[in-house]
């Protein structure tokens, strides 16, 4: 499993049967990539992704990504690459413990939103946000 750059983040399928890893470096060349466990093949290559995460089932995976949009979140499908859901200006991003939501930070809020519809349900802003906007 060569990376040409150091691991950042890695997350087995809820089966075992792949491993998806996220490399890069500040400069840029970030990608995650998904493994078969079983025999170590490279399945899927997903460029721009700063950190990734999989969810309930073997197919989808959360990412945080960098991209001409800024940086974001996003719902993707790894084996066709198609990104079901996006979350703008999300620093971070994690599954609940049920993979029903996936709750982002981003620059003036925390934000939680729904997996299955990608719509926000509930919007917490920060102290300081509120503060500056009087």
């Amino acid at each position: 499993m060569d990376h040409g750059h150091a691991v950042t983040s890695a997350s087995f399928s809820p089966t075992g049967r792949y491993l998806v890893t996220c490399t890069g470096t500040e400069s840029g060349d970030w990608k995650a990539r998904v493994w078969e466990t079983a025999s170590g093949r490279l399945a899927a290559t997903i460029p721009g992704v700063t950190e990734v995460a999989f969810g309930a089932d073997d197919d989808r995976i959360l990412t945080l990504e960098r991209g001409l949009s800024g940086v974001g979140a996003g719902v993707r499908d790894w084996r066709t690459n198609l990104r079901l859901h996006y979350f703008p200006d999300a620093n971070i991003a994690r599954w609940s413990a049920d993979w029903k939501f996936v709750v982002t930070e981003g620059s003036a809020s925390f934000q939680v939103w729904s997996a299955a519809t990608g719509r926000v349900i509930i919007r917490l802003w920060d102290v300081d946000s509120l503060a500056a906007r009087g």
